[in-house]
């Protein structure tokens, strides 16, 4: 069997009425390089499992599955880094479940860049937001405001640059396994999720954006892990800390080189989390004020109405 040069990793959990989409837009890829995708799922209640074992037989030189018998997730341990570890390419290529491709060039135009310039060491693309309810669009995910429209229009980007967009999608992400393999790896306390690896990863080389759209990131989702911080407040107050952690100690990785943005995103995200704490008197002090104005006149009046709803509801 060939082996593969670039492995397509998915992580589902519970997605059967629409995990197929992200699997047909995998086949549909119109590429020169050998691929295969790597589905992991988390031990889903729902027939999720079945549908991945039908693929896997009918695309066996493709498709393999890691299907748990128990959460991983809920265990503290990375469905993500456990299907990387289980991938045979040179190129590790992102999408989850409920996400899906909408460009067929997408893996032939990251792959190519990434071929020709070794010195690159993340790719990203752009991508559709779509309504996970009612299947409308929703728009583009990048640029949400100038300065990501500035940054992006660089198309080559640094860590530093990276830390000021605020949500690429996650589907888009490209990158060696073996760098990967040699990223830096933080504390347990520290999130190491999609914004940690973005980070780390640019920091080792570059970023280079594709001025495409190739993904749809389906929004509203209750069963996605951003979702469940939505509706539960320990998971956001867990997040929150975990993600503060991750800037400290990309921090000291990177020797300070990004301190002082890295100071002001710190600052965002302690004023999100007394929020979440109730502490809507802590969240108006000016440090916090002066941070989400900062950030533009929307972020600031969202942070502003979200202290005074709660003081009022008291």
């Amino acid at each position: 069997m060939e082996r593969p040069i670039i492995s397509i990793v998915c992580i589902v959990y519970n997605q059967e009425q629409i995990c197929t989409n992200a699997f047909d837009s995998f086949i549909d890829q119109v590429t020169t390089y050998p691929f295969e995708v790597v589905i992991h799922d988390d031990a889903s209640s729902d027939s999720t499992a079945n549908i991945i074992e039908k693929y896997c037989e009918r695309y066996p030189k493709i498709f393999r599955a890691i299907l748990q018998t128990e959460n991983q997730y809920s265990r503290g341990n990375s469905p993500t880094q456990i299907a990387i570890e289980h991938a045979r390419g040179k190129y590790i290529a992102l999408c989850e479940g409920d996400d899906y491709w909408s460009d067929v060039d997408k893996l032939q135009n990251q792959i190519d860049y990434l071929e020709d310039h070794p010195e690159c060491t993340f790719c990203f693309s752009n991508g559709i937001r779509i309504d996970s309810n009612t299947g409308e669009s929703l728009g583009k995910m990048l640029p949400a405001n100038r300065r990501e429209k500035r940054i992006l229009n660089k198309r080559c980007i640094d860590a530093g640059e990276m830390l000021q967009i605020g949500f690429p999608p996650t589907g888009s992400f490209v990158f060696r396994k073996s760098d990967y393999i040699r990223r830096p790896v933080f504390s347990n306390n520290a999130y190491q999720g999609d914004r940690y690896l973005q980070l780390v990863l640019s920091a080792m080389g570059y970023a280079y954006y594709l001025d495409k759209e190739t993904v749809c990131y389906r929004t509203n989702n209750p069963n996605s892990v951003m979702g469940s911080w939505g509706e539960n407040k320990k998971k956001l107050i867990e997040n929150c800390n975990e993600v503060i952690t991750m800037y400290k100690e990309f921090d000291r990785f990177t020797g300070g080189k990004y301190s002082k943005r890295l100071t002001h995103y710190i600052t965002l995200r302690e004023g999100q989390l007394l929020l979440a704490e109730g502490n809507d008197l802590g969240a108006l002090a000016p440090k916090y004020l002066a941070a989400y104005l900062a950030e533009g006149p929307i972020p600031f009046l969202k942070h502003m109405l979200h202290a005074i709803r709660q003081l009022d509801m008291r």
